[in-house]
């Protein structure tokens, strides 16, 4: 679209001879150009966006579209299609727009998780998981679910009624392993010289792989990183899974310094020892057939815009407002946390000038690391489901024409090459989880 057509959508809901129903037509088509266009970082705006994104002429009409007689229109134009898309039966025989849960036999199944997360535990939402990364095109990062569902598999499993308490002391520790590049492979090269053993990790497929949980009584406020990665080394966790987790101890420490808690300074501490080691380690490598994202379908897309009028409808819950959803193309693994500046973390280090330039070199590191890791085959393992590879990255302004679902940036190169250091025959199945009973 370009910035003519944008003024011509704003003539039609002004035209006097339109009828409510054009009007309110217009508008709502106005309303999903607004969001598109916000969807995306300021400087790749182009003209038509800058136009549609501008407050004056948009209150202006949306005041007059307020007006009581184009209320009924504008309540029955809300989608235009039938809430037969939207609504279906879960397990239970329940209508609604939602998605069932994932079984434990899907425990690791990346894009399936992808997809219920994003109905029902988005950023902003009644349900919000911390540590998953989301873009405004309802693009899901897979390495922050795969870090998500590695902890979900390894956590405690707590009985009905005993609270979650037990669970988020370990999920904590573990993000802070998986935030510090390379502290896992320092575990694992303690634990040899300590045991005389050699590591070896687990290389068959994931749905012959049966993890053993951390106990209940093990999990409390004492509960360490040396105590995470233990359990780690007893399950065989590969160092190339920790490295892929990463995403997800990032996000999860950006989510919790964004709350007022008490214990900010330990994200504050992990997050200055996340730096240090990305000055001298790098961005930690993905597995490149668990890399990329996760596209919904134009069902799903259906389904959550019901999720999301019913929870701004019924519980005053505006998802979308939330400043954790990720612009499109926006850097997913920044240097520094989304919430602080790069002017703040040099601050943390202005009497250790070596160590600024240090960062500053990882962060151009990262940068190269980070685009070389966004190029990955269409061959897919553990991650099922919608894969949609579209074309390369091309340069330049986004325009409006493109649409978010086709955006060059979630592609990657056709081809069937294989993921490197990915484990050998994992072909979507998932991986099982120790029962209480078993354990």
């Amino acid at each position: 679209m370009n910035p003519q057509q944008v003024l011509d959508v704003y003539k039609l809901i002004r035209e006097s001879r339109a009828s409510p129903k054009e009007k309110v037509e217009a508008f709502r088509l106005l309303q999903e150009l607004r969001r598109i266009a916000y969807a995306f970082l300021p400087n790749q705006r182009d003209q038509a966006m800058k136009l549609v994104l501008e407050e004056q002429p948009f209150e202006e009409v949306r005041h007059m579209i307020m007006h009581r007689k184009y209320r009924d229109w504008y309540a029955v134009l809300f989608m235009p299609f039938g809430s037969d898309d939207a609504y279906k039966k879960d397990n239970n025989g329940q209508t609604k727009a939602g998605l069932s849960q994932p079984i434990d036999e899907q425990a690791l199944n990346v894009d399936v998780w992808a997809q219920f997360i994003l109905h029902h535990w988005r950023p902003g939402g009644d349900n919000p998981i911390s540590g998953t990364a989301m873009n405004r095109a309802y693009h899901v990062n897979r390495r922050s679910i795969f870090g998500y569902l590695l902890a979900r598999a390894l956590a405690p499993r707590v009985p009905g009624g005993s609270g979650t308490v037990p669970k988020t002391h370990f999920v904590r520790q573990y993000t802070l392993l998986v935030a510090r590049p390379q502290a896992y492979r320092e575990f694992i090269m303690q634990w040899e010289h300590e045991t005389g053993e050699e590591f070896i990790p687990v290389k068959t497929k994931p749905s012959n792989i049966v993890l053993k949980r951390i106990p209940v009584e093990q999990c409390s406020a004492n509960t360490t990183q040396d105590d995470v990665a233990h359990l780690l080394i007893e399950n065989k966790i590969p160092p190339t899974w920790i490295d892929h987790a990463y995403t997800f101890g990032l996000y999860y420490i950006d989510h919790h310094l964004r709350i007022d808690s008490m214990i900010n300074n330990i994200y504050i501490e992990a997050d200055d020892e996340r730096l240090r080691r990305l000055a001298e380690h790098g961005l930690p490598p993905p597995i490149r057939a668990w890399d990329r994202w996760y596209i919904p379908s134009k069902e799903d897309k259906i389904r959550i815009c019901y999720i999301i009028m019913d929870e701004t409808d019924h519980k005053h819950i505006y998802s979308l407002e939330s400043d954790e959803w990720l612009f499109v193309r926006e850097e997913v693994h920044p240097t520094y946390l989304r919430i602080h500046s790069a002017e703040r973390a040099a601050h943390l280090y202005d009497t250790e000038r070596t160590r600024i330039d240090a960062l500053r070199h990882a962060e151009q590191t990262v940068g190269d690391n980070s685009h070389n890791s966004q190029v990955v085959p269409e061959a897919t393992n553990i991650v099922q489901g919608t894969t949609n590879i579209a074309p390369g990255t091309t340069e330049g302004d986004v325009r409006m024409s493109e649409t978010m679902e086709d955006d060059p940036s979630n592609a990657g190169p056709s081809g069937s090459a294989q993921p490197e250091e990915a484990p050998s025959g994992t072909e979507g199945a998932p991986i099982r989880t120790l029962s209480d009973e078993e354990m």
